[in-house]
């Protein structure tokens, strides 16, 4: 009686290693591929504008790349861990102007200017914005830009009608320029003044080397309104246009400062005034699309690890 009981307890003992061993070699089996993470190469143009220098000289355009290199998290990691395992690998953004060379018209990307990267937030939609001074009266413009991070500062020091003789980076310096949470601005034709709405909804106007004057409170004078756009027309200083969001309408209106400071209420169709710059970013896309790593001057994508 006590032998068998003794050898059905050892054989329940062997059953359950038994299933145990085959459990862990099933697992050992997969979990190696299910560990594996993959790099994801999700760089794209975000900005665009374009210099027009007049004369013989072609049109140039410009544009900004944010470079983002993610991890994207394994689902044996995510299951073990509860965590989603992903991570911003390399991020940068840079201004680019593009040349077409030759009879052929092969493209080639130069940078201008690399951009400071502690603003940038990673795995979110793009903050960063290029303003390329307004046109002039014949048509042409200044060749100074400033670069702006919604919720973020405002940099100038750029001047985007430098000249290009091959694709070695220039790599200008940039400098601080507005220190101020903005939601949108602009440059006037001079390429000097710079127009911006903060987070709060207030106009400012800044001068050469003057300080931010704030010229009109947008909410407080108008009620609970998004600015979707700002921009400068006319030379060389000109005026403001903005165009406004109430949730229920979008409306166009101008800054006068003649007799009272007012954004005066305009006729104009806003859709004339937004997204201007969205066909040619779709443009520099298109004619991007196959360019690599060392054509914009980034690590290759392997460095990190197994891409995708």
């Amino acid at each position: 009686m006590v032998t068998t009981r003794h050898f059905g307890k050892n054989a329940y003992f062997r059953v359950s290693m038994s299933l145990l061993i085959v459990a862990s070699i099933a697992c050992d089996s997969i979990r190696p591929s299910s560990e594996t993470e993959t790099i994801l190469d999700i760089s794209r143009n975000v900005s665009a504008g374009l210099f027009i220098p007049g004369g013989s000289a072609p049109n140039r355009p410009v544009f900004i790349r944010h470079f983002e290199y993610v991890t994207r998290g394994s689902a044996w990691g995510m299951y073990s861990t509860g965590q989603p395992g992903s991570g911003t690998q390399f991020e940068e953004a840079s201004v680019f102007a593009l040349i077409r060379k030759g009879s052929a018209g092969v493209v080639q990307v130069t940078r201008l200017a690399r951009l400071p990267s502690g603003i940038l937030s990673g795995n979110s939609e793009s903050r960063v914005h290029l303003a390329i001074s307004a046109p002039g009266p014949l048509g042409t413009g200044n060749s100074t830009a400033i670069v702006y991070f919604e919720d973020g500062p405002i940099f100038g020091g750029l001047d985007v009608g430098v000249p290009i003789s091959g694709s070695e980076p220039i790599d200008m310096p940039v400098h601080l320029l507005v220190d101020a949470r903005v939601s949108c601005a602009a440059l006037a034709a001079d390429g000097s003044t710079v127009a911006f709405v903060d987070n709060k909804g207030r106009l400012f106007v800044k001068s050469a080397m003057s300080q931010p004057e704030m010229v009109f409170d947008i909410r407080q004078r108008l009620g609970p309104v998004d600015v979707l756009r700002i921009k400068w027309e006319g030379f060389p200083v000109g005026r403001v246009v903005v165009v406004l969001d109430r949730g229920f309408v979008r409306e166009v209106r101008q800054l006068e400062t003649r007799f009272d400071t007012r954004l005066a209420p305009t006729f104009r169709d806003p859709d004339t005034l937004l997204d201007t710059d969205e066909s040619l970013l779709a443009e520099i896309d298109n004619l991007t699309s196959d360019l690599g790593a060392s054509s914009w001057r980034v690590p290759e994508l392997s460095r990190f690890g197994a891409a995708e």
